[in-house]
């Protein structure tokens, strides 16, 4: 997106577009007087529709938006997820480390504990 677009007033008036729809949509959500309240959540959900359709067809950070997660999606694709073999070894891995350090800390904690109660009491 160039600098120019993003200032631009034309993309101001476009966001300030897109806020009221959802300020708009959330005092619908919150109860208007005289409609039901599933009429209400009716109404929002579309009004919020439409203010999403809008940012990302309308604005220029929309198209920014969506190219950003096109290639995202792109990208994705292009990994090479581990076999469910290796992921249960590393998984495996994992929680034995996790235990076999957590009793590391235990110990280590337990040790610097009788040695401050040895001070503390002998000192």
């Amino acid at each position: 997106m160039s600098e120019k677009s993003k200032g631009s007033p034309l993309e101001m008036l476009k966001s300030i577009v897109v806020i009221a729809l959802l300020v708009g949509g959330a005092w619908i959500y919150m109860g208007v007087p005289g409609i039901s309240q599933q009429l209400g959540i009716s109404i929002a959900f579309a009004v919020w529709l439409f203010a999403l359709l809008f940012f990302f067809f309308v604005s220029a950070r929309g198209k920014w938006t969506r190219q950003y997660l096109s290639d995202s999606f792109k990208e994705v694709k292009k990994v090479v997820w581990p076999s469910r073999q290796e992921t249960m070894k590393t998984t495996v891995f994992v929680i034995i480390f996790s235990v076999v350090f957590t009793a590391f800390l235990y110990g280590i904690d337990n040790l610097i504990a009788f040695l401050f109660n040895m001070l503390l009491v002998k000192g």
